[in-house]
């Protein structure tokens, strides 16, 4: 036991931030990087992801925490699909009980990233969220799902503008 009364653990360091989990998301679908870019330049997803995030202040190296840790980021992958465009991973800060993920953010970072990179037509975003970290049992009742006393903000859109979106559940079990 340490001194302020949490346990140590492997691969954390006594004093070091506490993270909620990974967040990841990957884009597919036709991408065509803008011709003004040098090809040989490195300023690549990673590092467009990383000066975004640093810009917009949701990743801290120091003083107070943002909201992830870089992780990761690319535009290919040996076991990916053909179609892959780029890719994005965080660890997510911890959160309090009152709050969501920082999953908006999190994917207008890394859209503006791939933007900056090319123009892509977007087939298929892949996003993965530890939603095992939230404490949902500590929140109160009208944080636990959206208010439905808002939905009429989505009446006014055309209709033409409108995306039909699938969204696979993937159940997992875990030991307790």
């Amino acid at each position: 036991m340490t001194s302020n009364s949490k346990e140590a653990r492997p691969g954390l360091a006594h004093g070091a931030r506490e993270f909620a989990g990974t967040m990841f998301t990957a884009f597919y679908g036709e991408f065509t990087p803008h011709p003004w870019r040098a090809p040989d330049t490195d300023r690549d997803a990673y590092l467009l992801f990383y000066g975004r995030s640093v810009a917009m202040r949701w990743l801290r190296d120091d003083g107070p925490a943002g909201l992830w840790g870089m992780n990761d980021a690319g535009q290919e992958h040996p076991l990916a699909d053909a179609s892959l465009a780029a890719w994005f991973q965080v660890e997510a800060e911890s959160v309090p009980g009152d709050r969501p993920l920082p999953v908006q953010p999190f994917l207008s970072c890394a859209g503006d990233a791939v933007a900056r990179i090319g123009s892509l037509a977007l087939d298929v975003e892949q996003v993965l969220l530890p939603v095992q970290c939230l404490d949902t049992a500590s929140r109160p009742e009208t944080l636990r799902s959206p208010s439905l006393l808002t939905a009429a903000c989505f009446d006014d859109s055309d209709l033409s503008a409108r995306h039909d979106v699938a969204t696979p559940l993937l159940f997992t079990a875990s030991r307790v």
